[in-house]
């Protein structure tokens, strides 16, 4: 009774100061809540069920409040989702090399249909040969299984009718997101190879660019794709000494 009275005097106090009537309902609201702590949790629970009630009218769905508030303090949000706005598939689109010669493929996705082009197309198979070769993914007509930059290798191969028959693989070293690369050592007419592939920064580190341009041309070549939105994957080939087993140290001297 007592907080109904002081209630009913702030309400005719603020009204003679002309305070808008929005706010004496507040501020007599507030005063009535903080005198009656028992009347706090209802008056929580309301706001929040009505707070839950108009989102869920907008779809939306909250199970923890502090994500509501974090999210309220986002000015841009970029989403995407694999199926909606990307399929997963990784397209082969330029082939670089380090004098400055390109080659541009067309097709999309992981379908065979599309070519590429550009002059003595030689080069770009043996780019293509390196990527089939250095690879951990497996397709068919009908199926794909596997990484979707190794497809993406596997369907520029067949773009560019890469025939790997001839070469034999006689030691692997399987990709590691910390090691940056893969390697694979191949024999082809009777010589051993070595295929590095991944980060430019680590296949840099196994090339010897005597004949090469300069490793600051490299980067620059790797920066310009990847600022447009490019995925750059660097591969470099060189020969090795015929052995039993071979293992990081025997990766050096490629081109």
């Amino acid at each position: 009774m007592l907080v109904i009275v002081v209630a009913i005097i702030i309400a005719a106090l603020l009204i003679s100061k002309g305070v808008p009537y929005n706010e004496i309902f507040l501020s007599v609201s507030t005063l009535a809540v903080s005198a009656m702590p028992e009347g706090l949790p209802l008056a929580l629970t309301m706001a929040l069920t009505i707070a839950s009630n108009k989102m869920a009218k907008q779809n939306v769905i909250v199970r923890k409040l502090n994500s509501a508030e974090s999210l309220g303090s986002c000015t841009v949000i970029a989403s995407d989702k694999t199926g909606t706005l990307t399929v997963n598939e990784q397209t082969a689109k330029k082939i670089l090399l380090p004098d400055g010669t390109k080659y541009e493929v067309t097709g999309t996705g992981f379908s065979f249909d599309g070519k590429v082009k550009g002059e003595n197309l030689e080069l770009a198979k043996e780019i293509a040969e390196l990527g089939v070769v250095n690879n951990e993914a497996e397709i068919t007509e009908n199926k794909k299984i596997g990484d979707s930059v190794d497809i993406a290798f596997l369907v520029l191969g067949k773009k560019l009718n890469v025939n790997t028959e001839k070469i034999k693989i006689i030691s692997e070293i399987p990709y590691e997101s910390e090691n940056k690369y893969s390697a694979v050592f191949y024999e082809k007419e009777g010589d051993v190879y070595c295929t590095v592939k991944g980060s430019l920064e680590k296949v840099n580190s196994f090339c010897n660019l005597i004949n090469l341009k300069k490793d600051a041309d490299l980067e620059e070549q790797n920066e310009s794709l990847a600022s447009r939105g490019y995925r750059v994957i660097a591969l470099a080939k060189g020969k090795v000494k015929k052995k039993d087993t071979y293992s990081e140290e025997d990766i050096k001297n490629l081109t």
